[in-house]
Parts: structure tokens; C-alpha cells; sequence
């Protein structure tokens, strides 16, 4: 009488066990899925500003500067030479964007256009590439191939810009008022709806405002 029992209860826990092991891997994939989407939706959020650069450590990297930066880009006139060196201070005064990009980043590709359009519509903003663990050679040739967008290029060989102003990934942009305030910051790509719903509309009061 009491082994019937005990039988019964051994057969349940056999089939519970079962089944738990076929839904093991079912709920496993499930919650990689989840995090990889939460991780792209926070990726490309924009997160707003309001660090001071000025509390970034005042690193140094190597310029490239290209003859073709004060006018519209051209994508077939791009030469970058050896310049001097940047530090995160010498932004001050200026509207500035700083744009973490690299010639491995296929999404950097995608927000290259953008980029373009803003230096095109704001001349007089200084906008800063810095090449993540990138180098001279690839870089020349990714700005000759697309268009040179930017003011200045910056080589961040070994990412300590990246490490400076928090940036973990690419693409990743700043928009930086005059006074070194970090007014917006996007992690990922520049898309049409970040170019005309945010960035245009805040270059264009930034430029208005004077310097504090």
C-alpha cells in the first residue's frame, strides 16, 4: 500500500523533470533575445546632457586635419595631414560636436549622410571625428571614399577619448555648447529623426545663445 504511492509520486517528479529540461533551453534563448533587444533599444536612445567637460580628464590624441575641412566635403578631395594635438579644453567657446566613428563601423556608414547635412547647414559649427581604435591610413581612405565631414579628425588609437567622455561604443555623438556643456549625447547612429527632431533645432538656439 505505501509503495503504490511513493511509485506515483516518483513518477511525476520524472515527468516534471523532464519537462523542465525541454523548456530549459526555450526559456535560455528567450532571455538572451530579451537582453540583446534592451541592449539595442538603450544603445540607440538619446540620453541628455548636462555634464561638464571640463570634468573629463584633459587627454591629448593626435590630429589628422583635413585641407578640405572649411569647405562643403567632397568625397573625391580628402587629404589628411599629420596636425598637432587635441585636448577636450580647446572646445571651449565653440558649438561643438564630437563624434565617435570608425572605418570598421558599418552603422557609422549609415549616419555618414547626416553628418554631412549638418556640416553643410552649419558651417561655423566645429565638428570633431574621433577615429575609435582606428588608424591614419583607413581613416584617409574611409573620409575619401564618403566625404570628409568633419572640422578636425582625432585618432584615438588605443580609446582613451573614449574612455574620457564615456563613450563605450560606436557611433556616439556629443553636442557641446560654448561654456563645455555637454547639452545631448546619442548613442548610436545618427538617424533622420535625431537629426531633424533634436540636433538641428538645438545647433540652431546654441548658435543664437553668447558664450556665458
Amino acid at each position: 500500500m505505501i509503495i503504490r504511492p511513493l511509485t506515483a509520486v516518483v513518477q511525476r517528479w520524472n515527468r516534471s523533470h523532464r519537462l523542465v529540461r525541454r523548456l530549459t533551453p526555450l526559456i535560455i534563448i528567450s532571455l538572451l533575445l530579451i537582453g540583446l533587444w534592451l541592449g539595442l533599444r538603450h544603445q540607440n536612445r538619446p540620453v541628455e546632457g548636462g555634464a561638464v567637460i571640463a570634468t573629463a580628464p584633459n587627454i591629448t590624441l593626435s590630429i589628422l586635419t583635413s585641407s578640405e575641412a572649411s569647405n562643403p566635403p567632397s568625397s573625391s578631395q580628402t587629404t589628411l595631414v599629420k596636425g598637432g594635438d587635441f585636448s577636450l579644453e580647446s572646445l571651449r567657446g565653440q558649438v561643438a560636436i564630437v563624434n565617435f566613428f570608425a572605418s570598421w563601423c558599418t552603422t557609422c556608414e549609415l549616419e555618414h549622410p547626416n553628418l554631412l547635412t549638418i556640416r553643410q547647414q552649419f558651417p561655423e559649427v566645429t565638428i570633431v571625428g574621433v577615429a575609435y581604435r582606428d588608424t591614419d591610413d583607413r581613416i584617409a581612405s574611409y573620409l575619401a571614399r564618403l566625404g570628409n565631414p568633419y572640422s578636425t579628425v582625432v585618432i584615438d588609437s588605443h580609446g582613451q577619448g573614449g574612455i574620457a567622455l564615456g563613450a563605450v561604443n560606436v557611433p556616439e555623438t556629443f553636442v557641446i555648447s560654448r561654456n563645455g556643456v555637454i547639452e545631448y549625447r546619442l548613442k548610436g547612429p545618427i538617424t533622420l529623426g535625431h537629426l531633424q527632431g533634436r540636433i538641428i533645432p538645438l545647433l540652431s538656439a546654441l548658435q543664437k545663445d553668447k558664450a556665458s
